[in-house]
C-alpha cells in the first residue's frame, strides 16, 4: 500500500509541476521566472523532508 501511495504522490507531482511551470510562463513570459518556481518546489520539499521524524535504528550483532 505504500507504494501505491508513492505511485499517487509520484503522478500529482508531475501534474502539479508541469502545470505550475506553464501558469508561470503564461503570465510572465519569462523562462528565469520558471525556474525559480521549481527552485522553490525543491526547496518546499526539502523543507518538508526535514519535518519527517526519524527512527532508532536497531543495532545489528555480528
Amino acid at each position: 500500500s505504500y507504494f501505491a501511495f508513492y505511485d499517487v504522490s509520484y503522478y500529482l507531482s508531475t501534474v502539479l509541476g508541469t502545470f505550475a511551470y506553464g501558469l508561470v510562463f503564461q503570465l510572465t513570459g519569462d523562462l528565469r521566472n520558471t525556474v525559480v518556481i521549481i527552485g522553490g518546489f525543491f526547496v518546499l520539499g526539502l523543507a518538508l523532508l526535514f519535518m519527517v521524524p526519524e527512527r532508532e535504528v536497531a543495532e545489528v550483532g555480528t
